[in-house]
């Protein structure tokens, strides 16, 4: 796991030092250097497996970052004119998910990596292959015990709890099918007679159940094409993970999401100090904002706080303003 960057000089980021916890979550104004925090999370571990991103995202760039990963292993980058040079690479596995995900398709392709593509585009695939395998380290059970541990039940929980829909795959020779069924519908249907949404959810449930503990799973933007109910839910599924071992990095505009998992610090579901938000501005530098038990907003000194002005745009009082 990650435990801190340090860069210098990468696009817009200059001089910059992020505190990386089980649970991060990159948030805060369009085009203020989010995506490149995330491009610098990425190139401290396996970042040949997404070559072909990361060197649209760095020509003519040079830059240098250091990292700490959580088990006190440093390493660092010096990127000279696009070019990626180590100095030293940690143990640092990762799984990446754009915000472009897969979309909803009769068939999927199958692949010969033990990868769901950066799209999502194999999560079918991985899931025929591997859904009778026991992940029961990232298993949760309901109060009769009654969910098994493999990868099939585990991930038909949560894409009911999130979406209220079932799934299974078919596989061909080539292709793999999935289809979906909600709990009032007769036969199963593919994923273009239903909503984006569910093609959405689908990859972000693979990702993260198939990784090992103390592995990374970095998603931009998971609340893409979701209703705010599963978008909220969703945040309970992060907060499950990460709580169990995985580290979860997002990249979000979305408060439902930020407000339910400090819910879930409230509740218990993931300890307060596992969590940051690392809010960014244009022109400003990242602002690191925490949560204390109780899941409020608080700063590095544990002093109550707001969250930055203009993210949650609608404030009590425009609402009041309308029923007056």
């Amino acid at each position: 796991m990650l435990k801190e960057l340090n860069i210098t000089k990468f696009k817009v980021l200059e001089n910059t030092k992020l505190e990386i916890k089980p649970l991060t979550i990159f948030c805060g104004e369009n085009s203020s250097g989010k995506s490149t925090a995330i491009i610098a999370c990425m190139l401290a571990g396996n970042y040949r497996d997404y070559a072909n991103y990361i060197k649209d995202r760095i020509i003519n760039v040079n830059a240098e970052i250091s990292y700490t990963l959580i088990n006190k292993l440093n390493s660092s980058i010096n990127i000279n004119n696009g070019v990626i040079q180590e100095s030293q690479t940690g143990n640092f596995n990762y799984t990446f998910l754009q915000a472009d995900r897969v979309s909803p398709d009769k068939q999927y392709n199958i692949t010969t990596d033990n990868n769901i593509g950066i799209h999502g585009e194999y999560a079918p695939y991985i899931y025929s292959i591997k859904q009778h395998e026991n992940i029961q380290d990232l298993s949760i059970k309901d109060s009769n015990n009654d969910i098994n541990t493999t990868l099939r039940s585990q991930t038909a929980y949560w894409i009911k709890y999130i979406l209220g829909t079932t799934v299974k795959a078919d596989r061909q020779a080539d292709k793999v099918s999935l289809y979906y069924q909600a709990p009032h519908d007769v036969e199963a249907y593919s994923p273009l007679n239903t909503g984006f949404g569910t093609s959405m959810v689908f990859p972000i449930l693979i990702a993260c159940l198939t990784a090992k503990i103390g592995d990374t799973v970095m998603i931009e933007n998971p609340e893409v094409h979701l209703h705010p109910k599963a978008q909220s839910k969703l945040a309970d599924f992060f907060a499950f993970i990460a709580q169990k071992g995985v580290q979860i990095i997002l990249e979000t505009h979305c408060e439902h999401l930020i407000y339910k998992l400090c819910y879930n610090v409230n509740q218990g579901i993931i300890d307060y100090d596992k969590v940051v938000f690392q809010y960014k501005e244009i022109n400003k530098p990242f602002e690191a904002i925490y949560t204390d038990k109780k899941g409020r907003f608080v700063d590095e000194k544990n002093n109550q706080r707001k969250f930055p002005t203009g993210f949650f745009d609608a404030t009590l009082t425009e609402y009041l303003q309308i029923y007056r």
